[in-house]
């Protein structure tokens, strides 16, 4: 056997190459890099890994730019009167913007600088774990200069979030500023005559009072639970793949030799096959295109739509579909990896099949299209082990390969998830204790009148800090679709690195397990507000003027 290696440096004359090559050599078969797993495995898992930490970076930047938003909002209106003053003695409202944006614009710099400094031994740990699973071999870790750039992008960001904010917010004019004009009249007779307890009546007019707040706590919230609940449904998806898409890809066949070459002859205990592998133009995902004898038990051949198979159609499987966006109908262009030529084909249906991309015909119509005759065959389908020489064999694929190929793919998202499991827990701590301590600074003099009147300490807690208990189911409620929907586009992009097309599987009890987590981090973070609370000091408070 003599193997070549081709590197195109213009990628626009692959085909003409491939042409020339099979003109003058006839090669026998031809495989890009993406075809050899040691190699293919490296390539798909890196993409993975980039888009999950990429999706989660701009969700939680995101988050970030609200609660700038809401924390300039609030010192803006608490130094009302200040600013008030300032602009009636001249000062202009892009002076006072400035002199704001300086609020976010220093914490930007310190966190982006911290980030990448601890971005660095962090990058060293994941890689030394991700590189644990594949064959070893000696590797350097490299940070492009570009990358040191990065924390720019929130400093810009954030500025201009904080200045479009501020001059927002500095549109009223100055004698109303000075005023300092509150609405906690209007707060007060909130569901005034209303047949409710003492408790519910105020956890409403807190959450009605400020809907600002309300909303952002909304928003936090929604997005921790995403955080925490995508890590779970993605686990399960996956789980779903080895449990039950895996087992039955194959048909009833246990066993799947691949030979070097074409050959001819019946095989005792086998049905044969011709498989070769083919190009879609503008993807890198690669099918087999499979010919089977109309007699074959043993292919899996069943479509989606319940219409039985034609013999001498085209169908494609689902995993297929999926990666080419195929429907049934629709003409498929591909193009055979050995001469260049380009094929174009109508799909008759679509056979339900996850997990292995294929088209699938007659042996007739795959032999005009590969080159070869009816009667020849490079692959064979059997329950039982085939006897064939070693020397024929190129391979014998059966469910543990797949199933070993798929987990390894898929080993190092497991610590991925467990890390953002992680991020949405402290999110969910920081967010509470955030928003608890602002409801904390309003009620100072309401928490002091209660100590007054002989409220314990753990009675005032209650009061105080359980408004948000009616929006935490609610906001993982609304988190519920919002992370299927991700996990959906997460498992589509997999596709094209995996070749599985994974199905979003949401299991209830994972929706409960999940759902506790998010419950005991809101509850660790009321431990910590209380805290805060139990330090109001009432005869301080209650000498504050309105």
């Amino acid at each position: 056997n003599i193997y070549y290696s081709v590197k195109y440096n213009d990628k626009t004359r692959t085909d003409d190459f491939r042409r020339q090559l099979y003109a003058d050599h006839h090669p026998s078969e031809y495989f890009n890099s993406d075809a050899n797993s040691r190699i293919s495995l490296l390539r798909s898992e890196v993409p993975m890994l980039k888009g999950e930490f990429s999706s989660y970076s701009i969700i939680l930047f995101a988050l970030v730019i609200v609660l700038i938003t809401f924390m300039l909002a609030r010192i803006i209106s608490s130094e009302s009167r200040n600013i008030g003053t300032l602009m009636a003695l001249g000062y202009r409202k892009n002076e006072l913007a400035a002199h704001y944006v300086l609020y976010a614009l220093l914490p930007t710099v310190i966190g982006g600088i911290a980030g990448l400094l601890i971005s660095i031994p962090f990058s060293k740990a994941f890689t030394a774990f991700f590189f644990n699973d594949f064959d070893s071999f000696p590797y350097d870790i490299q940070i492009r200069p570009v990358y040191l750039l990065v924390p720019i992008i929130p400093i810009i960001l954030n500025s201009i979030t904080c200045a479009a904010v501020t001059l927002f917010l500095l549109r009223k004019d100055a004698v109303k500023l000075i005023k300092q004009e509150k609405s906690a009249g209007k707060v007060r007779t909130l569901f005034k005559g209303k047949n409710i307890g003492f408790k519910l009546l105020y956890a409403l007019r807190v959450l009605v009072g400020n809907p600002l707040r309300t909303v952002v706590f909304i928003i936090g919230m929604c997005t921790a639970s995403v955080i925490i609940l995508l890590g779970g449904i993605c686990q399960d998806s996956q789980r779903n793949v080895v449990e039950h898409v895996l087992p039955d890809m194959m048909g009833a066949a246990k066993y799947e030799p691949g030979l070097k070459a074409f050959q001819t002859g019946a095989v005792e205990n086998g049905e044969t096959l011709i498989d070769v592998m083919f190009e879609v133009p503008g993807t890198k995902a690669a099918f087999n295109l499979v010919g089977y004898d109309e007699d074959n038990t043993l292919l899996k051949r069943e479509t989606v739509s319940g219409a039985p198979v034609e013999y001498g159609e085209y169908y494609l499987t689902s995993a297929a579909a999926n990666c080419y966006g195929i429907s049934a109908g629709d003409e498929f262009t591909f193009v055979h990896r050995i001469t260049g030529e380009h094929f174009t084909v109508t799909v008759t249906d679509i056979i339900d099949n996850n997990a292995l991309k294929l088209l699938i015909t007659s042996k007739k119509n795959a032999a005009r299209i590969v080159g070869v005759y009816p009667d020849q065959y490079n692959n064979i389908l059997s329950e039982v082990p085939v006897t064939i020489p070693d020397e024929k064999v190129l391979m014998i694929a059966d469910f543990d390969t797949y199933k070993n190929n798929f987990e390894q793919l898929l080993s190092a998202t497991k610590a991925v998830y467990t890390i953002l499991l992680a991020v949405g827990i402290i999110v969910c701590v920081l967010i509470v204790n955030l928003l608890a301590g602002m409801i904390i600074d309003e009620n100072n003099r309401n928490i002091s009148m209660l100590k007054v009147l002989g409220y314990h300490d753990r009675e005032i807690g209650n009061i105080i800090l359980s408004p948000n208990h009616f929006l935490l189911p609610c906001c993982y409620l609304l988190a519920i679709p919002v992370t299927a929907y991700m996990a959906k586009l997460m498992m589509a992009d997999s596709v094209t690195n995996s070749g599985i097309w994974i199905d979003v599987v949401i299991k209830p009890q994972t929706i409960f397990i999940y759902f506790v987590i998010v419950a005991a981090a809101y509850l660790v973070s009321l431990v910590f507000a209380k805290r805060r609370l139990d330090r109001v000091e009432m005869t301080v408070s209650l000498k504050q003027e309105d």
